[in-house]
Formats: structure tokens, sequence, C-alpha cells
């Protein structure tokens, strides 16, 4: 028996609910599929799959066996692509990336990246939010929220810190927040993917504090040109402030109490990891490891 094409059976027949389904996405005959699930359930000495005229549900064994034969097949894939890494990439890649990071640091590194590769064609959606790449027919994506889906996987590209921020003249106008609770006397300026909940972190564990926008929009930039304008208080990513604190544009606010930070990630479906999408992660975190491109210029955060 092929173990190995008996696990990319069993993790195609779970991702696509049928036998006919997971054979057309192998490109094999159904029996083909059949048999080899029916293989490694044996192997096994598990039931995998309670099967129906209508569709094929995981048992509870074969739940746990899933997210394991997941990784083998997607290790295994990866390494015989491995052996191609040196060959010229041909691909066209559909990807989303957020308009903030789009805007601060990411399209440059992916037209970099396009140059460095001339036979790859890429189309970029910018748009704010998290999205199945699955489902939306993304070869890629790029974000930073903490969700996950099925049969997608997350890679850590790098970390990024978050502030609060005003302009000096909206602070000297409307005064300086001390603590977080102040807040609720200011226009905060809210990103609202994120939710309306502030959370700061102290000594003695974590605040949380619920605000009533003045302003906001599902649109980062947006809110971040409300900041500029000196329309309130805004909370920013690092990447999207480093040279406004630098100019003295923002200044940082409530500095000691630190907020909670995040990673930039990569996300794609698991079985559809390409040649092109491994090498685009790896050059996307060589281009942001050790020192990101916001922090290249030794920026250091205006407080007040």
């Amino acid at each position: 028996m092929d173990i190995l094409k008996g696990l990319q059976a069993f993790v195609a027949t779970a991702e696509c609910g049928s036998f006919s389904s997971a054979a057309r996405s192998l490109g094999i005959a159904p029996s083909v599929v059949t048999a080899r699930v029916n293989q490694i359930e044996e192997a096994l000495s598990a039931k995998l799959f309670i099967r129906s005229t209508r569709s094929v549900v995981p048992t509870e064994s074969g739940l746990r066996h899933l997210r394991h034969a997941r990784e083998i097949v997607s290790e295994i894939d990866e390494l015989i692509h491995s052996f191609g890494e040196n060959s010229e990439f041909e691909e066209y890649l559909k990807i989303k990336v957020p308009s903030a990071m789009s805007y601060a640091f990411l399209g440059d590194i992916l037209h970099e990246f396009c140059n460095a590769n001339p036979k790859i064609r890429m189309e970029v959606i910018v748009a704010d939010g998290t999205m199945n790449p699955t489902t939306r027919g993304f070869d890629l994506t790029f974000g930073a929220f903490p969700l996950s889906f099925e049969a997608v996987r997350d890679e850590e590209i790098c970390r990024f810190e978050r502030f609060l921020c005003a302009t000096p003249d909206y602070l000297r106008s409307h005064g300086i927040p001390r603590h977080p609770r102040d807040l609720v006397h200011h226009n905060c300026l809210n990103f609202s993917l994120t939710g309306n909940t502030w959370t700061f972190e102290t000594n003695t564990g974590p605040i949380s504090i619920e605000i009533r926008p003045r302003f906001g929009s599902n649109d980062s930039f947006l809110v971040l040109r409300g900041a500029l304008r000196g329309a309130g208080i805004a909370l920013a990513s690092s990447y999207s402030v480093a040279e406004h604190f630098q100019s003295g544009r923002l200044v940082r606010v409530l500095e000691n109490f630190n907020i909670p930070s995040m990673w930039i990630k990569a996300t794609f479906p698991e079985r559809k990891k390409s040649p092109a999408v491994r090498h685009l992660v790896k050059f996307v975190r060589e281009a942001m490891n050790p020192v990101p491109p916001w922090e290249c210029q030794d920026v250091i955060p205006g407080r007040i």
C-alpha cells in the first residue's frame, strides 16, 4: 500500500465530503479513492468515515487523525517541491492584501518579487478583513487577524506593535489622557473590523475599555487620515505610523499602557500550496526579518 496516496485520499475525501468530489480533485477514479481510504482504515484499524448515499462524514476517529494527516501530506508536498527551489517560476497568483499593509510596505515587496521572477503573473486584491482563501479563490492572503479556516494553513511572517496616537494639536486642545478610562472623554477613531473594545497590558493585568467611536471605518488608512487631520485618537499599527512618529505629525498616547502586539500572517489553502506561493512567502518573510521595513530608519515613536 502507498501510504502517501492513501493519506491524500483520506484528506481529500474529508475536505470534499464525497469520494467522487475527492476523485475529481485528485484526478483519479472514485473507486481508486474508495480503495485507498479503505486501505488506510485497515492500516489504522479505525473507521474514518460514516458513509451514506448522500455524503461521507468523518467519524470522531477520523477527525482526530485528519489534522496530522494534513500535516504529513503538506510536509511531503513541500519536500518534493523543494527540489525545484532554484527553478524559474511560471505561474498566475491571485493574492489578497490589506490596504494599510499594501501602502506601507507589502506593495513594494510584491513588486520586487515580480521583478525577480519575470514569469510570475500576479493579481493583487486590496481589501481589509479576513477572507477564506479556499472559498474566495485566492492562492494566498496576507493579514493579521487571529482567525483560521478548515483546510487552510497560516504561517507567521513578522510581529508588529500597535499604538494609540494623535496630533500634538489635538492633545493641546482636548487634553492628554493619563489612563485608558480617560478615553471616554476623547474623540476615538476606530478601525471597525477590530471591534469597539481596546485592550491594554499593565503590571496588574489587562484593562479593556469599551469605546464609543467618534469616527469608524473598515478602512484603516481612512482612520489614520483622520488622526493626521487632528480629528482624535486612533489605534494604529506600527507600520502605518512609523514615518508620522518620525516627522512629529503624530505622537504616542498612553505610552505606559501597552497594547497587545499582533502577527502578520500568510494564509493559503493547505493542499494547494504551489512552489510559487511557497517561494513568495519565503521572499516576504526574508524581506521583513530580522528588521521590518518600517523600522529600518531607526524610527523612535514620539511620546506625550
